[in-house]
């Protein structure tokens, strides 16, 4: 993980070379004078907030710029960010902030872009020192190096200082990385009945050591010459986000788990010492030998991708390489092929507090862990994260096109049409009953007279209890409709 001191100093040093005066802040909003020190940096005469959020691995630099701040002012230093958070493996975000922005906005702006790790830490509670997750066979203990304030969004998933996982028996298990995804895989792995020596658990423990020797790498791999390595890095540490995700989610676990056994991802590939000598040239400073064989292992995974992309034909969809084959599928036909059913419901009370194109980014993420195809995974992504903070209504509206189909292919029960019997008369009946409530509802018939009726409802349509029953006989039904609350 980066030192937020020293991208904080380099940070303020690109500020001060665009003539900016410059106001610094820690992350609680405190002034403070030492630019090591700051997390918040509020710019002058232009109305913009340079942000850095310590989240592990998914630690970011954000732009905000003001309501009064036109966008092409600022590019030059869009792209000196955006350089500044490749070089320490960090996300880079610029977004449109549709106020003007001041000191009292920190918590405001503090909320919207620190909402990407929430699935991170979703389910857990704890002390200022601890933390826990608990699931029904299986416990996770976070220990942080400082206090926390659970006031704060994503505050369990910071200053980690040690994973550990206990079995029902009251046996714990040190995780060998601070990566709470692995330690939530590990926990899932427990809860299934699972051990931590047995195959699958030293397997997650590979996973968790490779990750973190990844990350060490691509922050290491800031030449031009070592851009495909920190590529190749990314690539693979992207891989592993979306395993651990998936073994974590009781309702994937079993698929990803019998992946995972036919990958034989336990197996030993030789390696080189002349690779090894090429992959010590790329990468600044001094590293273990273990950094440098996961890099190797990244760019040998790379290559036959590439050759399979040039077999199979491929097409950009929003900058993201996807089969077309499965875009099509998805897109003209309304396909997706699952490894298991994604957890569409939103994490306790907070969704409540979200909008509405939050829950439904969190929901299209959801979909995400469970895509077979690793392009419209990597896709949904992509659109999840950044959807919520696009300020272009074109672009807005493809994202929200795209994520809606994914919950349509996601709900669409097999074989509408043909649906027949007691239950399913009884349910047309209350239906065609309802269409003098909401005549949108009913929007048209199938060919063979049955209903067509939408698979989202958005709460003004009907009365909440109304809703509600209706959601209650569709669920009885079988076909999961998702409402729009």
């Amino acid at each position: 993980m980066a030192d937020l001191g020293v991208v904080a100093t380099e940070v303020f040093q690109v500020l001060r070379s665009f003539d900016y005066t410059v106001r610094i802040y820690d992350e609680n909003g405190m002034a403070k004078t030492e630019p090591a020190d700051g997390r918040r940096f509020m710019c002058y005469p232009h109305n913009l907030m340079v942000s850095l959020v310590d989240d592990d691995d998914n630690s970011r630099v954000s732009l905000n710029i003001g309501k009064s701040t036109n966008i092409g002012d600022v590019m030059g230093l869009d792209q000196k960010l955006r350089t500044i958070a490749t070089k320490y493996n960090m996300i880079f975000r610029a977004q449109r902030y549709g106020k003007v922005i001041d000191p009292k906005s920190f918590s405001e702006l503090a909320s919207i872009t620190e909402d990407i790790g929430m699935h991170v830490c979703e389910g857990m509670y704890g002390t200022s020192r601890s933390s826990y997750l608990r699931l029904e066979n299986a416990r996770m203990i976070v220990r942080h190096k400082n206090r926390i304030d659970d006031s704060k969004i994503g505050a369990r998933g910071r200053q980690v200082e040690s994973v550990l996982v206990e079995t029902p028996a009251g046996e714990r298990h040190l995780m060998p990385t601070q990566s709470l995804m692995a330690g939530r895989a590990m926990t899932q792995h427990i809860n299934q009945g699972g051990g931590f020596t047995d195959p699958m658990g030293q397997q997650i423990t590979t996973m968790a050591t490779d990750y973190q020797n990844l990350a060490t790498g691509a922050q290491a791999a800031i030449s031009e010459s070592a851009g495909p390595l920190r590529e190749a890095c990314r690539s693979k540490m992207g891989k592993l986000r979306k395993t651990f995700e998936r073994l974590y989610r009781p309702n994937s676990y079993a698929a990803e788990a019998a992946e995972l056994a036919k990958q034989e991802m336990l197996t030993e590939t030789q390696i080189t010492e002349v690779r090894l000598a090429e992959v010590r040239q790329l990468l600044q400073g001094e590293h273990e030998d273990a950094v440098y064989e996961c890099c190797c292992k990244a760019m040998d995974e790379m290559a036959p991708m590439a050759e399979a992309r040039g077999t199979e034909p491929m097409m950009s969809v929003l900058g993201s390489q996807v089969p077309v084959s499965a875009w099509q599928a998805f897109w003209d036909n309304n396909q997706l092929a699952l490894r298991g059913e994604p957890s569409l419901g939103l994490p306790g009370k907070a969704g409540g507090m979200r909008s509405g194109l939050e829950n439904l980014a969190y929901r299209l993420h959801q979909i995400s862990v469970v895509a077979t195809d690793d392009g419209l995974a990597m896709l949904f992504d992509k659109i999840a994260d950044r959807l919520p903070q696009e300020t272009d209504a074109k672009r807005q509206q493809i994202y929200k096109s795209i994520a809606m189909r994914a919950l349509k292919a996601v709900n669409r029960p097999p074989g509408l049409a043909d649906q027949t019997g007691p239950s399913w008369n009884r349910i047309t009946a209350w239906l065609i009953g309802v269409r003098a409530l909401s005549p949108r509802l009913l929007s048209a018939t199938e060919h063979d007279g049955s209903p067509r009726f939408k698979r989202c409802l958005c709460a003004d349509l009907l009365h909440r209890n109304l809703e509600e029953q209706f959601a209650e006989c569709l669920w009885h039904l079988g076909l999961r409709i998702v409402t729009g609350r």
